[in-house]
């Protein structure tokens, strides 16, 4: 009769790997579940603080008006001002080209040019 060639073995048997392969599933499923839960993702949180300004006030009205707010003159006017709050009033002057981009250093009085 003739032998059989031993089976060869393998470093972790099927069912232990099954066991981790389903902890490991397990453990992604918890997370997952984990963070659909945290509080913080639920909370609204609006783009324009809250404040008493009536320039808050304002863009949160032309918000709710929605397309409605592209014809309202007080909502242009209100988003003009509001862009100008945060990028600062346009330059409209051209720089010339012969003009320094900085200010000129003045000259330093020397010793030199005291005693002339």
């Amino acid at each position: 009769m003739p032998s059989r060639p031993p089976k060869p073995r393998t470093t972790m048997p099927r069912r232990v790997q099954a066991v981790v392969a389903i902890l490991f599933m397990g453990a992604l499923l918890a997370l997952s579940i984990a963070a659909s839960l945290d509080p913080r993702e639920n909370q609204i949180v609006s783009a324009t603080p809250h404040t008493a300004d009536s320039l808050g006030d304002e863009l949160e009205r032309c918000a709710e008006l929605g397309d409605a707010a592209l014809e309202d003159a007080a909502c242009l006017s209100v988003w003009a001002a509001n862009r100008r709050r945060f990028m600062g009033a346009p330059n409209r002057q051209p720089p010339s080209v012969n003009e320094p981009r900085v200010a000129p250093i003045p000259a330093q009085d020397t010793p030199e040019r005291e005693a002339r």
